[in-house]
């Protein structure tokens, strides 16, 4: 009866003695059938033996189940799940039958099961199944170990096949449902399941299951399929024999532990069923007998299909195996896995379905939580980064002439970081969530809202033909943000910036989509703007100011950043008394970059604490080496940005930094803004306090740009107060300024603080300055920012000498052109026209043209830019009333205090080269007889007057 039966089967008499073992003991257990006659004891784990000695005794009354150990012939226990059920001769019990099961596998899969990250290795780890990975670009798939051993194979040595190869070892008729499986995964990008054969090269055939999914990698631009191959030969060995078993193997399915039924066709009913059945379903299985229950009644209506085609493949005399959501008798959804296996009469008409349920309900809840990991933000359960590129694609993929267009909106918080740092990541958390409910009340069949990033939603409408419908929407959006967030007890006000870009006409991938939508958002926010529409007229500042927000991130990691010094100067003696530590970034491109251009930048993506501890290690890294070389050493003023200032224990990192490097507190000032003060003033005055105790001199930077007044001075705990540059500008023939600055100097002196005036840059200013008795200077008059090279080798001087003039950098060869200098500076526009070969398409900058030759000109602009040979700009101007548009090279600058001057060569064998000479004279005879130019557009204010207005109007 169980000679060929795939389980282990032994009888046991009422003695305890193994008087029969069938022939899978050999398989499963290494002993021939005879071996493993003798006492159970023998056969099962001696730890178990009481439980087991309980069963066969109990046995008499009813069947037994229970997991326990037996012993292999390696001497090796084995795992194994025992069924036990009496054999009776006469109604008389004579011992037991025991179906042993090897469950080692499942044992280990179920410890794996409890740990979500482990999920995805239970099929590596799982004996029997491959792993491969296809890709649709190269044709190549390439396969693990086992794939090799499954399919009979020498591995190769690069481990790679074509696809061919693959297909070729699927038997001849299964080939189509194979290959069509692989087609649906990257179409439809989901996973697809497939069983087909497969031939070894000795001849025999295998069953296996494949399953497969489609993936994307933006990151490597890779389209893949990969998948797993289980052998399922046994499995479909068991299917076959359960087939043929005859009416009495129905008793045995009743006592094993899973949920088994009985379908008869002929009486259109269930006629066995195992009580597993009620446990699964809650219904009465008396139910399932008497016919009046439908399965198919309490599948989840939106499986019903799968249901019916599941029940199609068993009507048409094949195994079938599904998994669909179906309503328990207490109303809770739960899934199961569906395994129903058709009996056949001799005619090969089914004469009744064999069914095995398994409730799959906790494994499909760990696959959700996977795929929520993968495709799914945390905080707001909107579809992520992963989701939102596979959407764009789809978008542009179901473009078509009737709704050709769609619109990508980039919606940011802002001032999240300062929102994070202030009040915490929870309430930021709350925020965040908060703000995507609004949101996702804006999404529809055409609306796909999605989070992207820390501090950004991205939205994809297809509702959108026209720059009215962007604004309308973007306004929608912006709503979102008017009424008061409600966090604990914050009632907390948010505003955001939107920029948008349109397909296909901003561009035609996702890349270019997400990219130009990022640019009109970074354009937005630099022109104080809550909406903005991407366009390509991008004005030069507005494309370096998103390439720095692109490349500060790794600009640390590089190791491009750079500490410049600016010496602090008595003017009674010159000597140098201090010196306040710049940030300079070495950018690849755009060369040395100001603070003023990336500070900003630092502080809204919250780069600024690290970049602020880099500044205060460097300083102290290379005043230890000062030190060590015997150079006098003066105090040198490190800036600290609100945010940092405020942080846990400000005092204590800035001291334990300080002994690390065997420094004295006195070797550093520390430079805050007025902003810090109005941020929590009593919070940062015992920080002032603490600092001043440990020996450490406070400077007061920027004053008069913030909020503090001279009132309030005498309460705060500085040593130095800083007047801006603002009011040192035009100093000289302003005289509001001038009362300014000498109010300040004056009641400084009357509560012991030194003023530094900052930003002097003419003997006209220093003068006032004197008559007014400020004692200590910094600006380009003494000395501009240098390297620390330069400043080590001006400190060993001691003094700087005051620079009248500014000395133009000499030439070895004269001019080849006749140079125009115009009475007053022309306003000219300039772009950037080409970087390293690529064309480039962005509108125009206003910028100074001071002179202007055959060969090329002088400007001068607010934007650094760099000086390299293969970024080519393009200057436009109007001559009496003649415009000229000439590209041409930076080959050299000058930073100013405000600004930079370019000198600019022409490229040769332009067009208007001839016209330009010929306009070039005419003017020079006019500027000669002091006649004026008409029709050509000059400034009426200073360079640096008109320089700030075009600054502030970002054109």
């Amino acid at each position: 009866m169980f000679a060929h039966y795939p389980d282990t089967v032994v009888f046991i008499n009422i003695k305890g003695d193994i008087l029969y073992a069938n022939e899978a003991a050999s398989m499963h257990f290494g002993y021939k059938p005879d071996e493993i006659k003798g006492n159970y004891r023998n056969f099962i784990q001696r730890t178990e033996k009481k439980k087991q000695k309980f069963h066969i005794e109990d046995v008499i009354s009813r069947s037994s189940n229970l997991d326990t150990k037996c012993k292999h012939k390696n001497g090796k226990w084995v795992d194994v799940n025992a069924t036990i059920f009496p054999y009776k001769n006469d109604q008389t019990i004579i011992g037991v039958y025991a179906i042993i099961r090897d469950i080692t596998r499942q044992k280990k899969m179920d410890q794996k099961m409890a740990k979500l990250e482990k999920m995805l290795e239970v099929s590596q780890q799982s004996g029997g199944i491959g792993s491969w990975e296809y890709s649709l670009t190269t044709n190549e798939i390439i396969w693990s170990n086992q794939m090799y051993e499954l399919f009979g194979l020498v591995k190769t040595t690069n481990n790679t096949l074509k696809i061919e190869d693959f297909i070729g070892l699927v038997h001849v008729d299964d080939r189509s449902q194979m290959v069509k499986a692989f087609s649906e995964s990257a179409i439809r990008n989901g996973t697809k399941e497939v069983r087909y054969r497969i031939v070894l090269p000795d001849g025999m055939i295998r069953y296996v299951q494949e399953r497969s999914s489609y993936f994307e990698d933006p990151q490597n631009k890779k389209k893949i399929i990969i998948g797993t191959t289980l052998d399922i030969t046994d499995r479909i060995q068991a299917e076959t024999v359960a087939k043929i078993h005859k009416e009495e193997s129905t008793q045995l399915c009743l006592h094993l532990n899973v949920a088994m039924w009985t379908y008869e066709i002929a009486e259109k009913r269930f006629i066995s069923y195992s009580d597993r059945i009620f446990n699964i379903t809650g219904y009465d299985p008396n139910r399932f007998v008497s016919g009046e229950f439908d399965w198919a009644d309490y599948v989840h209506k939106d499986d019903r299909d799968i249901y019916e085609k599941h029940k199609e493949v068993i009507e048409g005399g094949h195994s079938s195996e599904q998994q669909y959501r179906f309503i328990r008798e207490d109303g809770k959804l739960i899934w199961l896995r569906d395994q129903m296996i058709p009996v056949l009469n001799e005619d090969r008409s089914i004469k009744k379905i064999v069914g095995v349920i398994t409730d799959i309900t906790e494994n499909q809840m760990l696959q959700d939580q996977v795929e929520n990991l993968a495709y799914f933000d945390r905080v707001t359960m909107l579809p992520n980064r992963s989701s939102l590129e596979s959407a764009i694609d789809r978008f542009i993929d179901e473009s078509s002439p009737a709704q050709p267009i769609f619109g990508l909106f980039q919606l940011e918080i802002n001032r999240f970081t300062s929102i994070v740092e202030t009040l915490g990541n929870r309430v930021c958390d709350d925020l965040l969530s908060q703000a995507a409910e609004r949101l996702r009340a804006l999404g529809h069949v055409n609306v796909f809202v999605s989070k992207y990033g820390e501090k950004s939603f991205i939205l994809l409408n297809r509702d959108i033909s026209s720059v009215e419908q962007s604004k309308e929407f973007a306004e929608q959006m912006l709503e979102c943000f008017t009424n008061a967030f409600k966090i604990d007890e914050y009632e907390l006000f948010s505003s955001a910036t939107i920029g948008a870009s349109t397909y296909p006409m901003d561009g035609e991938t996702k890349e270019e989509l997400l990219r130009n939508a990022q640019i009109a958002l970074s354009r937005g926010k630099d022109g104080g703007q809550s909406f903005q529409i991407f366009t390509n007229n991008l004005n030069a500042a507005a494309y370096k100011a998103y390439t720095l927000e692109q490349d500060m991130r790794k600009a640390l990691q590089d190791k491009e950043f750079e500490v410049y010094y600016q010496p602090r100067i008595d003017i009674k003696t010159n000597q140098i008394v201090g010196a306040e530590a710049l940030i300079r970034w070495q950018h690849p491109l755009w060369g040395t970059v100001a603070p003023s251009e990336f500070i900003p930048i630092a502080e809204e993506t919250g780069l600024i604490m690290e970049l602020g501890d880099w500044v205060l290690h460097t300083v102290c890294r290379q005043i230890q080496q000062w030190k060590n070389e015997r150079i006098s050493i003066v105090p040198i003023a490190i800036n600290v940005s609100p945010q940092r200032f405020l942080r846990s224990n400000f005092t204590g990192y800035i001291l334990k930094t300080l002994a690390s490097y065997n420094l004295k507190p006195s070797s550093i000032e520390i430079e805050i803004t007025e902003s810090s003060l109005i941020t929590d003033i009593d919070s940062v005055l015992v920080i002032l306090q603490d600092l001043r105790k440990a020996g450490i001199r406070i400077a007061l930077d920027d004053f008069g740009t913030g909020y503090s007044s001279l009132t309030h001075l005498k309460d705060l705990p500085v040593d130095f107060l800083k007047i801006d540059q603002s009011f040192i500008q035009d100093i000289e023939t302003d005289e509001k300024k001038a009362v300014i600055t000498n109010s300040i100097i004056q009641i400084c002196k009357q509560i012991d603080i030194e003023v530094v005036a900052e930003g002097v840059e003419t003997t006209d200013q220093l003068d006032v300055l004197v008559h007014q008795k400020c004692r200590y200077i910094q600006g380009y008059l003494f000395c501009k920012p240098i390297p620390e090279n330069e400043f080590k080798e001006l400190m060993s001087f001691g003094f700087v000498q005051l620079q009248k003039t500014r000395i133009a950098p000499k030439r070895d060869e004269k001019r080849s052109f006749y140079r125009l200098i115009f009475p007053k500076p022309l306003i000219a526009n300039m772009s950037i026209d080409q970087i390293k070969g690529k064309k480039t398409s962005m509108g125009g900058l206003r910028v100074v043209l001071e002179d202007l030759s055959a060969g090329g000109l002088r400007f001068s602009a607010t934007l650094h830019l760099p000086v390299r040979d293969d970024v080519i700009i393009s200057c436009k101007w109007t001559i009496l009333n003649q415009t000229f548009t000439m590209l041409g090279r930076i080959v050299r600058s000058t930073e100013e205090s405000t600004y930079y001057s370019y000198g600019v060569e022409f490229l040769p064998g332009q067009p208007e080269n001839e016209n330009l000479i010929k306009w070039i004279n005419k003017a020079t005879l006019l500027v000669r007889n002091e006649q004026p130019l008409i029709n050509t557009p000059m400034i009426d204010s200073s360079i640096h007057q008109f320089l700030k207005e075009v600054k502030v109007s970002g054109t």
